[in-house]
């Protein structure tokens, strides 16, 4: 393999790592898009444990909690990570099904934040790759 010389070559190897964090981002936020097909259905938390990364503004809390919830005739259990500070223990929270697999409910923000980034990675780097000024 030969050393990448020029700005053009830097520029080619750099369009194409985006292209392939596109396609990866765009799978992500792909498989997390199957959840909107899901029923809703109300699981009662259990227990939940808290985890905090970051410090000060930046500090992010979220709780991973052991939730239960009926269908049918069959009780199903889960663990599940909710956003947020609160100890969400001994309440109901509104998720999504789909068998014995469970999300926690609300908008799904991350499938469409992943996808617009795919979209974004994928235009960055096609340019970079194909486009612009030979170098």
């Amino acid at each position: 393999m030969r050393p990448v010389t020029s700005l053009g070559g830097v520029r080619r190897i750099a369009g194409l790592v985006l292209i392939v964090v596109a396609v990866l981002a765009g799978a992500a936020g792909a498989f997390q898009l199957r959840t909107l097909t899901w029923d809703k259905t109300q699981a009662a938390v259990e227990t939940c444990t808290q985890h905090s990364t970051g410090t000060g503004a930046k500090r992010h809390f979220s709780q991973e909690c052991a939730v239960s919830w009926t269908e049918g005739a069959t009780t199903h259990r889960a663990t599940l990570t909710f956003e947020g500070p609160t100890d969400l223990s001994r309440t109901t929270q509104e998720i999504l099904v789909s068998g014995d697999q469970a999300v926690p409910g609300g908008a799904p923000t991350a499938a469409f934040v992943f996808l617009g980034g795919a979209l974004l990675f994928l235009l960055v780097g096609l340019v970079a790759r194909f486009g612009g000024a030979k170098g």
